[in-house]
């Protein structure tokens, strides 16, 4: 089931969320996810709400601390994390390698970082080589720097398979190991303070609606209606809110959506 609490900032989401988990102490598995910077205010923000001094039945987890959980759970804790100084390294044989085959990056060294981030956003969005195969685009230019692009990410997996992992690469792997474990089976989740999900952030999603006895997200929108993408200052969170029910509806999951109205953060009109 999916309970998604929405409303402007100020009416009390993230609160309705704490007070959500109190009701629900008895359950014996609760956890709260929240993006990296959230973590220590989350957890200080739970036990003012449950008046409490120890969380005995909930865990605030991280995605990247979930991640790590579920991979110690199904035993593929064992990979070697490729490094920054790694990547460097590899995408600079790549240049080398390839220099008489990249007519566009293969210039220069200076292109290693620009490489290395957009490696980082290619796997965060799930784009692979194989969906920029066949793109048109309208000049010379364009097509060559893709095309360097495309064999550049081939030879970068290429090189990786097998020996190293990819940060970027960790939320697919963990996907796919969610079938083999059972930590989140029959549990309550809570998700709140994100902005939106990547690709890659999607898939945890479903995953945790499947395992799950129930999935609330908050989010900060006056509506769920998408309006003008120029005018409309929560069309991105719209985006994010409209997604989360479309993967929601694939999968059969009955939907409970709450709006809130009222703002106790402005006193006056």
């Amino acid at each position: 089931m999916l309970k998604l609490i929405y409303g402007k900032s100020g009416t009390g989401k993230s609160l309705k969320l704490y007070n959500d988990i109190k009701e629900n102490l008895f359950k014996e598995k609760i956890f709260l996810i929240v993006p990296e910077q959230s973590n220590l205010s989350a957890e200080q923000n739970l036990f003012k709400v449950l008046k409490t001094k120890a969380l005995l039945n909930v865990e605030v987890l991280t995605l990247s601390r979930m991640a790590l959980r579920i991979l110690n759970d199904t035993y593929r804790n064992n990979f070697s994390k490729l490094t920054q100084a790694g990547k460097a390294m590899i995408i600079y044989s790549i240049l080398k390698e390839e220099k008489n085959n990249l007519k566009f990056l293969g210039n220069s060294d200076k292109n290693i970082d620009i490489l290395i981030n957009l490696i980082k956003e290619f796997k965060k969005h799930n784009v692979t080589e194989d969906k920029i195969e066949n793109i048109e685009l309208p000049d010379v230019y364009s097509t060559l720097k893709i095309n360097d692009i495309k064999l550049i990410l081939k030879k970068y997996n290429e090189k990786i398979k097998d020996n190293f992992i990819d940060e970027n690469d960790i939320l697919n792997l963990v996907a796919e190991e969610f079938k083999n474990s059972n930590i989140f089976d029959n549990s309550l989740i809570y998700i709140d303070d994100f902005l939106g999900f990547t690709a890659q952030e999607y898939r945890i999603f479903e995953e945790l609606l499947k395992k799950s006895e129930r999935v609330t997200v908050t989010i900060s929108t006056d509506c769920l209606e998408t309006g003008d993408k120029e005018q409309d200052i929560f069309y991105f969170n719209k985006i994010y809110a409209n997604k989360l029910i479309e993967i929601a509806k694939i999968n059969k999951s009955n939907i409970e959506l709450i709006k809130c109205d009222q703002n106790y953060r402005l006193q006056n009109n």
